[in-house]
This record gives structure tokens, sequence and C-alpha cells, in this order.
């Protein structure tokens, strides 16, 4: 066996505030040398997580500051309520000889 390659990155959850925040934060964190969204379904689109009560309760209760977002009334996609969270890895500067 030979590696070829050896790389290590970071990985961070990030929970928005509101549609407008995530934007301004993916910009932020994208010129702090962290990549776009990788959270995404196989045709593109963002994922989000969908909250039961109890989540939403506990959103209420521990993050007020967070959105809880709702679908639209004839939305496809979503039937639930969910929150914006993104996720964003960055590859750690290793010594790579092998």
């Amino acid at each position: 066996m030979k590696i070829f390659n050896k790389q290590q990155k970071e990985v961070i959850e990030v929970l928005h505030e509101n549609v407008k925040a995530m934007h301004a934060n993916v910009e932020k964190l994208l010129a702090e040398g962290w990549s776009g969204n990788v959270n995404v379904s196989s045709y593109g689109s963002d994922k989000y997580p969908e909250l039961t009560d109890e989540d939403i309760r506990y959103f209420k209760k521990e993050h007020p500051e967070i959105e809880i977002q709702y679908p639209k009334t004839r939305s496809f996609a979503r039937k639930n309520p969910f929150v914006l969270l993104t996720t964003h890895e960055r590859f750690i500067e290793t010594d790579t000889s092998l």
C-alpha cells in the first residue's frame, strides 16, 4: 500500500439567527478560508434540520436569538419548521511528506 495523500480538515456547524445573518456569516467564513455550506442534498439545495415540537421548545428556551423558520404553506420540500444550520470545512496545514 502506498498512501498518496494525507490531509486533515476542521469541520464546523453554524446556527444562524435568520437568512440575512446567514448570508453575512457565510461571506465572513469564506473570507476566513472556510468552504461554503457542504451540507447539501444530491440535487444541490441546502439541507436544514427539521424540528419536532420538543426541538422548537428547546431552541426557544436555550437559543432565543435563533429564528425558527416555518415552511411556506405550499412548500413541496418542507412540511416542518427548521433552523438555518450550515456545515463548513477547511484543511489544516500539516507536514504532508510521506
